[in-house]
């Protein structure tokens, strides 16, 4: 998990061991990089505010087929309209939206 204090704070109440708080793309680099370097890594979580600190290098990393990279949303995206990222990566796998908002 990557991402402001406050959702960091909430991943590890709920069990999530390894969460980085970020406050600058540094940050998030370093965070990136660690999880990438451990083998072990199969799914990285972090905020869309956190990606928006380092775009170019998520959308990178995106594109390798292990870690799953997800983002969600945080306390800043209240109001803004964000694709849901289950929806986002399904599409990224296969290749088209299968899911439909009825």
């Amino acid at each position: 998990m990557i991402g402001d204090r406050e959702t960091v704070t909430g991943f590890r109440l709920a069990g999530v061991e390894n969460g980085h708080i970020v406050e600058t793309p540094e940050d998030v680099e370093k965070a990136l990089d660690r999880a990438l370097s451990d083998p072990e890594t199969g799914l990285v979580i972090l905020t869309s505010s956190a990606a928006e600190m380092t775009r170019r290098w998520v959308e990178l990393i995106k594109l390798r087929p292990k870690p799953v990279v997800v983002e969600i949303p945080d306390k800043t995206a209240v109001g803004r309209k964000l694709e849901d990222p289950l929806r986002a990566f399904i599409r990224r796998v296969v290749g088209v939206d299968v899911l439909r908002g009825d």
